[in-house]
């Protein structure tokens, strides 16, 4: 019998937030989207993710309850803001976000960890029908 395991991918991606008012997506999906399906103005936060490793996958276990895990998963998962790979900027960022923003965010990179799609992790967030834009 074959132990089920995750992927670890080496991919990096640039993200954009739909609900900043500088990001209009392009596809009508909510959330944490890829920089290329979005018109995106001067002003829109852009984050550059990535995969956790499995040790990073281990220690983002959600054991402080889930806001706590994917706080995690994020801290983990995030390398650039606007460009920049300053950790003392990356966490400045993170502090001022909306909590549901992270909470996604954190979904967003648990999604790509896993190899899935992030936008049907996503669309549960946001209660879409199977049919809705992200939803399929």
């Amino acid at each position: 019998m074959a132990i089920a395991t995750l992927p670890t991918l080496d991919t990096r991606d640039e993200i954009v937030f739909t609900e900043d008012p500088d990001v209009t997506p392009k596809n009508g999906c909510r959330g944490w989207i890829a920089v290329h399906g979005a018109d995106v103005n001067d002003g829109a936060d852009i984050l550059e993710v990535r995969p956790l490793n499995i040790n990073e996958r281990t220690r983002a276990l959600d054991v402080d309850g889930i806001h706590q895990g994917m706080l995690k998963r994020v801290m983990r998962g995030l390398t650039r803001v606007n460009g920049s790979n300053k950790s003392d900027e990356i966490r400045s960022w993170v502090e001022r976000c909306p909590s549901d923003a992270v909470f996604l965010l954190g979904c967003y990179i648990a999604s790509v960890t896993a190899g899935d799609d992030p936008q049907k992790s996503q669309a549960a967030f946001f209660r879409e029908a199977p049919g809705d834009p992200g939803a399929d």
